[in-house]
């Protein structure tokens, strides 16, 4: 009984041995949320007392002022523990000569600047101004800014000039604000990286608040933690043409420590046009102690390219999307960066940035990647210069990002990754092989499912983002292809593919990932007999139901053994067959105005016609098809449909009429390819990926589709139509409907499968 007892109360002591430590988790928990809460309750006491770039400048100035001021007591305290370590003594133990040498080396600037911290003078050290009256504290604000800028030669025009006396706040405001961002202090937030905490947060909420073009100076840390993991910046030179806050060189210094390395092994070097964001960059930077050179004066990199003699290891960018008139026609027309490949245009900067970067490469072994918008992909403007970057072998690879990853536009973006040695060798101990001719395309438009709420000014805003494991699966499929040896093709359907240049060329030198990334049509595949049989079990069903309906079954199933004697299909180009209509309401009849409906089908138009010259609309006559390849891909549908009442009806000028060559393919057969659920998702997956996700008229007639003799089309399209009118009698007539045609069409897909594998083999042993 008493070592029952006993037993229990050591269980009982073990348990009590464990509540300090939740309350501690919890204690810490509840710190780390109340930073959030002092930091919003920062910005919510300028709420209607400044714009929000002055209201940005003055949070950011303050928080980096009293953050230096921390690294500042940390480093005097670390100074003073490194001398009594060195002497062996405890401060109490000390001479008074000894009190004295610490106060030296603690007045040393060197003790400091050796570590990237700032020694900080009582006008601009931020225990001293905290102290200072309400009435006193803009101009002293004011005043210590401009000394810090002078004692610090990198920072030199990085803090805003008189901006509290500008700015105008009461007293009592700029104090409560002061006071709120006093609390931060690493003493109570024992975060690692709290620098990099709170200057995270200001920069994403001011970017989920901005416009899309106040935006732009912040790229999200999910994306910035993906290109660093890819290109792997651990050591050498690393370029940012475009810094924005200087995100890319945080995250590589991050990246860095988090190997064991020592972020003085790398170099920093960038430049911003934005005078703003050029001091916002010079703040970021500073205040997590990593030096950098980023030019006299912030400038064009186009115009006034202030590292013009730079070849870096490594290029880290989020260029302004599709920027316009980055130049005028006069200038730069000879300029060496574009030395090979042609001039980019005037009215899109996209490759002129990709020129720019190639050209600051290191040309041994730099590697670069960036963001661009999708266009530039197959631009057909800059077509040449695409061209000849894959001829001269740069382009490593292609990923395409989810939509909705940005804070300020929700459109799909590309990362690049150029290359200026494909030819292998020892890379951070992996044994990298030849890939010189070769590029990677990845698909990573469906990886949305991880998402980011972020609380705003008026409401919540939820992103797209990449967790840890899609970092490192994505790393994974391209540090996997660089090392791959195998003999079969890096390939995964509807996720990646390493291209050849021949298959590249093949593709108009294109560089979009669809073009290359294989669709896998995921409908079941039966045997062809299990569909005969089953289909013709089905019509028997139905044919003892419905006794009308008796001489047309027993036609449909003479119908289907036509299936048994065709063994493969071949694939033909849509386009082949299609010839365009476009007659228009030049009379102004008052014909009914009709659109298009996801279930392929005319509907009466909603829209509001008062006013509108139906003249210019057009006639759809029977026989007609429309097509709208607007917002495919954001739809998951291909609008398309097929007229065939007597009556004409109008159309919005806004659709693509055409006529099929009926002696080749019968119209309600080629309707039935575009009424499959997979043909919907292969729609969206050759999309352009654009905000709208269109499917263009060039893309919809280049689709391929297995075309069978007439006789088994119209095997087929009757089949169809008596299932939808046994629909409208039976339930199990609209079975029919469901399984038998899908089924149907899934087996000539996989016949011209058949076929298209047969021809490639064929074409290898010929070869």
């Amino acid at each position: 009984m008493a070592k029952k007892q006993n037993k229990a109360e050591a269980n009982a002591s073990k348990t009590e041995e464990k509540k300090p430590k939740a309350r501690k988790t919890a204690k810490k928990a509840e710190k780390q949320q109340n930073l959030e809460d002092i930091l919003f309750e920062c910005r919510n006491k300028l709420r209607g007392n400044a714009n929000m770039t002055t209201k940005r400048d003055m949070l950011l100035t303050l928080v980096f002022l009293r953050l230096i001021c921390s690294r500042f007591n940390e480093q005097k305290e670390k100074i003073k523990s490194d001398v009594l370590t060195n002497l062996g003594k405890a401060e109490d133990a000390l001479s008074a000569e000894e009190r004295d040498f610490v106060t030296m080396m603690q007045e040393n600037k060197s003790s400091f600047e050796q570590d990237g911290v700032f020694y900080l003078q009582d006008g601009y050290n931020w225990e001293q101004l905290v102290t200072l009256p309400a009435s006193e504290r803009a101009i002293a604000l004011d005043n210590g800014i401009t000394q810090l800028m002078e004692a610090e030669k990198n920072l030199k025009n990085a803090l805003p000039a008189n901006l509290f006396v500008n700015a105008r706040l009461e007293p009592s405001v700029l104090k409560g604000v002061m006071d709120d961002i006093n609390k931060i202090d690493p003493r109570n937030f024992k975060d690692i990286d709290l620098i990099g905490r709170v200057y995270e947060y200001f920069l994403q909420q001011f970017a989920v608040n901005a416009t899309k073009e106040d935006g732009e100076f912040y790229t999200p840390q999910s994306i910035v933690e993906l290109i660093a993991h890819l290109i792997e910046p651990y050591d050498g030179t690393i370029y940012d043409p475009c810094c924005g806050s200087g995100g890319m060189f945080v995250q590589s210094v991050r990246l860095i420590e988090a190997h064991g390395g020592n972020k003085r092994n790398v170099s920093v070097y960038g430049q911003e046009s934005d005078p703003d964001t050029y001091r916002l960059a010079k703040m970021n930077l500073a205040a997590r102690g990593i030096s950098y050179h980023l030019g006299d004066s912030n400038a064009s990199s186009f115009t006034n390219d202030k590292h013009p003699d730079l070849r870096a290891n490594y290029i880290m960018a989020n260029p302004p999307f599709n920027l316009k008139a980055w130049r005028t026609e006069e200038q730069l027309t000879k300029d060496i960066r574009w030395s090979g490949y042609g001039l980019p245009p005037v009215s899109n900067a996209n490759y002129a940035w990709i020129l720019h970067m190639l050209y600051h490469l290191d040309t041994a072994n730099g590697i670069a990647g960036f963001l661009l918008s999708n266009g530039a992909l197959e631009d057909e403007d800059t077509l040449a210069i695409r061209e000849q970057l894959i001829r001269n072998d740069k382009v490593e690879a292609i990923f395409i990002l989810p939509r909705e990853m940005f804070y300020s536009t929700d459109t799909s973006v590309t990362l690049w990754i150029l290359n200026q040695n494909k030819k292998g060798g020892i890379r951070n101990g992996r044994q990298l092989r030849n890939r010189e001719n070769e590029v990677l395309f990845v698909d990573l438009r469906t990886w949305n499912q991880n998402n980011s709420t972020i609380k705003t000014d008026k409401s919540k805003k939820t992103f797209v983002v990449f967790n840890e494991e899609q970092i490192k699966t994505i790393c994974n499929i391209y540090h996997g292809w660089q090392t791959y040896t195998e003999m079969e093709a890096y390939d995964k359907p509807e996720l990646y593919h390493a291209a050849y240049i021949d298959e590249i060329e093949a593709n108009g030198w294109s560089l979009t990932p669809s073009r290359y990334i294989k669709f896998e049509d995921k409908s079941v595949i039966l045997h062809k007999k299990n569909i005969i049989n089953n289909t013709i079990s089905i019509i028997d069903d139905v044919h003892n139901k419905m006794s009308d309906l008796n001489y047309k079954f027993e036609t449909i199933k003479s119908e289907v053994s036509i299936l048994d004697a065709i063994s493969s299909y071949p694939l033909h180009i849509i386009g082949d067959f299609i010839e365009l209509v476009d007659e228009r309401n030049t009379g102004n009849k008052q014909i009914e105005v009709c659109g298009i409906n996801k279930t392929k089908a005319f509907m009466p138009t909603v829209a509001d016609l008062t006013g509108v010259d139906i003249s210019k609309y057009k006639v759809v006559k029977k026989g007609y098809f429309a097509f709208s390849g607007m917002q495919t891909g954001r739809d998951i549908c291909i609008r398309i449909a097929l007229y065939n009442d007597i009556n004409p009806i109008l159309i919005s000028p806004a659709y693509t009429t055409f006529k099929l060559n009926t002696n080749k393919i019968l119209p309600e057969f080629f309707l039935l390819f575009f009424k499959r659920d997979e043909m919907d998702r292969y729609g969206w997956f050759i999309s352009d990926s654009s905000v709208r996700a269109n499917l263009d008229w060039p893309r919809f007639l280049a689709i391929r589709i297995p075309l069978p003799p007439i006789d088994v089309q119209r095997a087929i399209v009757n089949i169809y139509h008596c299932a939808e009118e046994a629909k409208r009698i039976a339930e199990e007539a609209d079975r029919l409907s469901r399984e038998i045609c899908p089924a149907l069409m899934q087996h000539i897909i996989h016949e011209a499968d058949d076929c298209e594998r047969t021809r490639s083999q064929s074409a290898r042993e010929s070869e």
